[in-house]
This record gives structure tokens, sequence and C-alpha cells, in this order.
């Protein structure tokens, strides 16, 4: 079966998220047997490295779009109106390419990574109206809307409503011609379902390549807890700048040994400067070596949609993990035997479940082992993309 993978940012490097998914449903198809054709978009924000990128899978493509807002844009999203945030995707030599790609590779499924590139589902299905075309669902982007609608400031929050409320109503317009979704999680997916979709639905969740030898060797010296990820993400800093303000201080004043290790891309220079055991090391080259020093990987987000996935990939790690509700939503993950799950309503409650978790570390070994089996489980990319092939197969028939 051929596949027309079609991404808003190139699957690699795996930089966040959206790219870990991607590349992971693609590599899961290509395992179960799929032919896959990769034409992405390449931003600013996300760059496309094409030799990198036809090295990972030959003959893909990308086209270089501009994401960013001009003034009347910007005018409408202030004012809470969702539809820039999808057209900003639009551009006509991507398109182009895209239109190329379907009819020279001839796909059997048109797969989109992601509401964003719902923008070109017309042009494809103008091309070919029989096409089957497929979103494969990363999460509900106006859930991500609406909780960032929390914020203090009553302006941002009437315009992050309104931002959402018009999301909602893109995301209801465009599953009227798809031919089935695809989300990564059974709560996304019924979310789907009460938003009125009918139509088929197999969900398919972020697959790990198998585990490779035993457990990793649990880190010596004094505790340490982290956290990585993009913060160029909003509910990334917004639950960081949480963590620091509200629950560090807790942490750090009964047990002055412990240190909070930061991360990731776009990481500002002075985050967690003059906090006492704080220690920011900006953008890593290389997320497996600084998590393997971590006993603990703190994810404090408090808004966001969809599965985060880098939950799983710390729990593949062997890392312990320790989350919000927001955090831990789509995984299936039981708190006390897979990783620990705590309500920030009151910070102090999330401070002393770290705290607990630092005064056993033989528990937070056992947790993080636990956790690891559960990964290789249920997050096997290869049956992943076993099961995402049989629905695509009966929706060829």
């Amino acid at each position: 079966m051929r596949v027309l993978q079609l991404h808003s940012k190139p699957p690699v490097p795996k930089v966040d998220g959206g790219c870990l998914a991607a590349d992971a449903m693609a590599q899961g198809l290509i395992e179960a047997g799929c032919e896959i054709k990769v034409v992405c978009a390449s931003t600013d924000k996300h760059p496309c490295d094409l030799p990198a990128l036809q090295a990972a899978y030959p003959g893909a493509q990308c086209a270089h779009i501009s994401t960013g807002l001009g003034l009347l844009q910007k005018a409408q999203l202030a004012l809470g109106f969702g539809i820039p945030i999808l057209h900003r995707f639009y551009d006509k030599q991507l398109e182009e390419v895209i239109h190329g790609a379907l009819k020279e590779f001839q796909p059997d499924i048109v797969l989109f990574e992601g509401l964003f590139m719902s923008i070109y589902l017309a042009g494809v299905l103008a091309v070919n109206p029989n096409q089957v075309v497929v979103l494969r669902s990363h999460n509900r982007e106006h859930l991500i809307w609406r909780r960032l609608a929390k914020t203090g400031n009553p302006l941002l929050r009437l315009a992050y409503h309104r931002v959402s409320r018009n999301l909602r109503k893109a995301e209801r317009r465009t599953v009227k011609d798809l031919s089935a979704i695809v989300p990564l999680s059974m709560k996304e997916a019924n979310s789907w379902r009460k938003d009125g979709w009918n139509g088929p639905l197999h969900v398919a969740p972020f697959g790990v390549k198998p585990l490779g030898p035993p457990m990793p060797t649990w880190p010596s010296g004094p505790f340490r807890m982290g956290h990585l990820g993009a913060m160029d993400w909003a509910p990334n800093a917004e639950g960081i700048a949480w963590f620091l303000e509200h629950c560090w201080g807790i942490i750090h004043t009964l047990h002055p040994e412990t240190t909070f290790h930061i991360a990731g891309r776009k990481m500002p220079q002075g985050l967690g400067a003059g906090i006492s055991g704080v220690v920011n090391h900006g953008e890593v080259p290389d997320a497996d070596a600084f998590c393997k020093d971590l006993h603990l990987i703190v994810v404090p987000l408090l808004s966001g949609g969809g599965t985060r996935i880098k939950i799983i990939e710390a729990l593949v790690r062997g890392n312990a993990v320790l989350a919000t509700p927001v955090a831990a939503e789509g995984l299936d993950l039981v708190s006390g035997s897979d990783c620990i799950i705590a309500d920030p309503q009151d910070p102090k409650d999330f401070a002393l479940a770290a705290s607990s978790m630092i005064k056993d570390p033989e528990g937070v070994q056992e947790l993080a082992c636990n956790g690891r089996r559960k990964a290789a489980n249920e997050f096997d990319r290869k049956a992943i993309g076993s099961s995402v092939l049989q629905h695509f197969e009966k929706l060829t028939i």
C-alpha cells in the first residue's frame, strides 16, 4: 500500500513531539510493509534539511513556506479569529509539490499529519475526488487555546476563547470531507465522536521501537529532577514558569541537595537564573544523554491538548515521571504504578508529591521499571503500524 504523508514540518530531525509522532507513524507503516512518500513544509521555525530528510525517507520533498502573521492577520488573531492560524500554512508552491506527488506517486491513502495540513484537503480532492484522505489527529487544536484562556489577563482570555471557538468550527468543517480519522488516544477519539464525527475512526497511539538492553543503569549521586521541552510552545513555558514560581522553592527547601535541570529548544537563557538548585542547559544536542542522568522527569503542564509523547519517551528511557493530569491525558497511565500524577490545583500538593518521591529512591526506581514495561507493552511501533495498515486496507476496499 502506498501512503502519501503530508507534514506541516519535517519529521526529522525529531525536535519536538509533533515530529516524533509523525516519524513514528511513518516508521511503523514502513515496518508493516507500506511504501511511504513524505512531503513537508519547511518554515523558519522548522527548516527542512532535505539531504537528512531524504536519507530517512528516500524521495521526500519539501517546500519553504512563510508562516509568519502579517499585521492584518495579527489583528484578526487578537480579535479571536482562528482562520489565520490555519491559513498561514497554505502556500501555492507547496500545493503544487503535493499535487505533483499525487499524480506521480498515485497513493492509496493521503495521510494529513495534524490539522494544519488539512488546508490542502480541498486541493487534494480536486485532483482526485475519489482519493482516500485520512487525518492523523495529534490533538484537538481548539482545546489547547481553551486551556490557555485560563490566563489571568482578561483581554487574552477573551481572545483565546474566540480563537478556540473558531478553531473548533474549522475542525468540524475539515472532517466533513475526510475518509477517516486516526487519533492518538481514546480520549481524543471520544472528543471527535462528541463533536459529531460518525465516520471510520481508529486509535493509534505513539509508537516506540522495541526496547533494547534491560533497564538502564540508575543514575548515581544526589537526586536530580528535570524537564525537557520546546519553550516556544506556550503550554511548556506556562508549566515551567508555574513550577519554578510555586513548587520548586518548597521542594528545594525540603531537599537542598536536589537539583532541577531544564533543557529544550528556544530555552530562554535567563530562565531559572538566580533560583537556587536550578540548572539551565539551554538547547541540548542529545535528549537521551540529558535525560539518562535524571532520576525524575517532571511534566507540569497546565494547558495543552493531545498526547504527551515526551512522557512515553521518558518511560522508555527508564525515567520515572511526575506529571499533571493534563500532561498524562490520553496515555492510560496508572498513578502510583506507572508514574505519579499529581493535581496542580494546589501547588503545595504537587511539590509534596515530588518530595515523597525524593524520599523514596527505591520506590522511584521501581516506578521507572514499571513505566518502562508499560511503554513496551502498549506502545510498540510495529504493532501499531500493522493495526493502522489493516484499517487503511478496509478504507480502500
